[in-house]
């Protein structure tokens, strides 16, 4: 695979195949955690519309988001209760 460009274009790239398919493909491969998640891509901010009013909730805000399948931020903030938990934000 590691030679043949066609090959790995057409079962890595082109699939778009992340580093966890490919670590429970290919079993025999070991790696330390620690390599593990320095190569994992980085989780990129989301940007989410304010839908509240400060005048209505101060001190309190309310956001507008879509759940995407296989959406990591959107499918936490979806599992959140409402009243109960709440979610950092930056």
């Amino acid at each position: 695979l590691s030679t043949d460009k066609k090959r790995y274009d057409k079962e890595i790239i082109k699939p778009h195949t992340s580093v966890a398919a490919l670590l429970e493909k290919f079993r025999s491969v070991e790696i330390p955690f620690q390599v593990f998640i320095e190569i994992c891509p980085k989780l990129q901010p989301r940007f989410y519309t304010i839908s509240s009013s400060s005048n209505a909730q101060p001190g309190r805000i309310t956001i507008t988001m879509s759940v995407l399948k296989g959406g990591v931020c959107t499918n936490y903030l979806a599992k959140l209760r409402p009243e109960r938990d709440t979610a950092p934000v930056f």
